[in-house]
């Protein structure tokens, strides 16, 4: 596991005020119970693991000797492994020098195990001691490479000392196919070149770029995830925006729609009716006086006489004979009628054409 940078920090930090104190072992005081480790007072401690054995006061149940999650030579059964139990099991393979161990029936830890010497680990090494000692170092040489040109690239090659010649180790066969040499990897003994610049590449694409990137994304974690907020923020931010526009859009033609296909009101249309009519009576009012002006012109001045007095009738006479006289009944003069004789009953003025129509529209006089 590798930390991050800003981790790194934050770690050193504690460790330089705490670490002193954080990570020696305990030398007094009463230990936690749950933490996995048996402290001073307690018999056992499973952790947060269930364990039938151990007790949540961290002390074994009755008829208990041991408890399996803090002992490997503890049974399932909460008592002591028998002699030759393996509590370790061994590895077979070339990686792992160590064998299988076993318990004693004496102690409850799990002894070392016994390592497997004088057998062949990794690269042709051997086994020494449970460590994998390398070929040329068992054979008291240093490890080397032997160049391309010698045609000696697949096989092992050891040198006496630094700065002494490499060469191959004698009776020793090739290497096996697929480890590396030189200029590629080996087939059959013979090192299988590799194009360089495909092999360049091929580092700067993995290796390179990949681990470069891999541990500046790690540095500016911060800057990164708010990057990749903004590239799936705008889009949407830009699509929204679009979508509303839309619909203003859409609301504004709406409007423009209803305001041109209007329906007039009440009053609108009375105000029209009105004016209809005035223009209407204002054109026969201009015909009729067109009319008598022309009327008037083409009669000429006026040659009628005076009207005369006429005289009230006579009684006639009894003797008389039939008069042929007619009678001419006297003028009278037009009469004002008095203030006092009630409501008039005359029409209204037309000096305003426009209140007549409108009372003839509303049914009664204004």
């Amino acid at each position: 596991m590798k930390f991050s940078p800003c981790s790194t920090r934050s770690i050193y930090g504690v460790l330089s005020t705490k670490g002193s104190k954080c990570l020696t072992e305990p030398r007094h005081g009463i230990g936690l119970c749950g933490n996995g480790r048996i402290d001073v007072g307690e018999e056992c401690d499973p952790g947060a693991l269930p364990d039938g054995c151990c007790s949540s006061t961290c002390q074994l149940a009755s008829n208990a000797d041991c408890s399996p999650v803090n002992f490997a030579c503890c049974t399932a059964s909460c008592q002591r492994a028998s002699n030759r139990t393996e509590c370790r099991r061994a590895v077979d393979d070339h990686s792992d020098c160590l064998g299988a161990s076993y318990c004693n029936g004496i102690d409850l830890n799990c002894p070392a195990p016994s390592p497997k010497d004088n057998i062949t680990c990794i690269d042709g090494g051997t086994c020494w001691n449970g460590v994998c000692v390398g070929f040329c170092k068992v054979r008291g040489q240093l490890p080397c490479v032997c160049s391309d040109e010698s045609g000696n690239s697949c096989r092992r090659c050891c040198k006496v000392s630094e700065g002494a010649q490499c060469s191959p180790y004698p009776n020793e066969g090739p290497l096996p196919d697929g480890q590396i040499c030189v200029s590629g990897f080996c087939k059959q003994g013979t090192c299988e070149k590799t194009s360089l610049p495909a092999q360049r590449l091929w580092k700067v694409i993995v290796h390179q770029i990949t681990n470069s990137f891999e541990i500046f994304m790690k540095d500016n974690i911060v800057f990164f995830v708010t990057l990749f907020s903004l590239i799936l923020y705008i889009p949407f931010a830009i699509l929204l925006y679009r979508h509303d526009k839309k619909q203003d859009e859409a609301v504004d033609t709406l409007r423009e729609t209803r305001n041109v296909v209007r329906m007039p009101s009440q009053n609108d249309i009375i105000r029209d009716v009105i004016n209809v009519r005035v223009n209407e009576f204002q054109r026969r009012r201009q015909s009729r006086e067109e009319f008598r002006g022309s009327a008037n012109s083409r009669a000429g001045p006026s040659t009628a006489r005076p009207p005369t007095a006429r005289h009230a009738p006579t009684a006639r006479s009894s003797t008389a004979g039939p008069s042929t006289a007619r009678h001419v009944p006297t003028a009278r003069p037009p009469t004002a009628r008095s203030s006092t004789a009630g409501p008039s009953t005359a029409r209204p003025s037309m000096a305003n054409p426009q209140d007549w129509i409108f009372s003839n529209i509303s049914g009664t006089y204004l």
